[in-house]
């Protein structure tokens, strides 16, 4: 391997540790803008006991078996890169959906909003298999610990300013304006989070 090739490597994986950075912030930003009020938001819907215990047990059972079928429809993927951005983007297009929940008949409200909110995990697990997958290309073993250490600090860093800034949203807006607007600033900040995602550089593969 000539020198210039180890440089450009050398070059690629900094690239990818800052991308990595620089994707957790946005995912970080972007999930607690929302994820704090879908408790509350569900109630204000109309929802059960039961539905509300549902938000939190369907997406985890669905998140398992669509972790599972992961490998197996990312399979057709040479590469990864671009199946993580795609089913990140998808899982994000809900936050849409439930934006609009509003508009549809009322009777409608609660079960919808428990039916997206456990959908969605579906694109969010896979999508979280393919990500690993291109981490796994994308950073050396030898340089994962630290890179994944960053990202961890920068997430928790970012993460208390989204829930302070949602929380006052809706308490200044009405009902449910303010909700519709959290979700869809959320929605923003998932472009964001899948841009800079599609900025890693992914290893080529034979």
């Amino acid at each position: 391997m000539s020198l210039c090739a180890v440089r450009r490597g050398a070059c690629d994986h900094r690239h990818n540790i800052r991308v990595n950075a620089e994707h957790g912030a946005w995912q970080s930003l972007a999930t607690n803008l929302y994820s704090p009020f879908l408790g509350v938001l569900a109630i204000k819907l109309g929802a059960s006991n039961l539905q509300v215990a549902l938000i939190s047990a369907l997406p985890a059972a669905v998140s398992c078996v669509a972790s599972i079928l992961g490998a197996q429809v990312l399979r057709p993927f040479d590469r990864k890169k671009g199946a993580a951005c795609a089913f990140a983007f998808a899982n994000r297009l809900f936050l849409l959906g439930i934006a609009a929940l509003p508009l549809f008949s009322e009777d409608l409200h609660a079960s919808a909003f428990v039916f997206l909110i456990a959908l969605m995990n579906v694109p969010g697990a896979i999508g979280n298999v393919a990500w690993q997958a291109l981490m796994a290309d994308a950073i050396p073993s030898e340089l994962r610990g630290d890179a994944f250490a960053v990202r961890s600090r920068i997430v928790t860093a970012v993460g208390f300013l989204p829930t302070l800034v949602g929380g006052y949203l809706l308490d200044v807006l009405s009902f449910p304006i303010g909700y519709q607007v959290v979700f869809v600033v959320a929605f923003a900040a998932s472009v964001m989070e899948v841009r800079a995602l599609a900025k890693t550089h992914e290893p080529c593969r034979d």
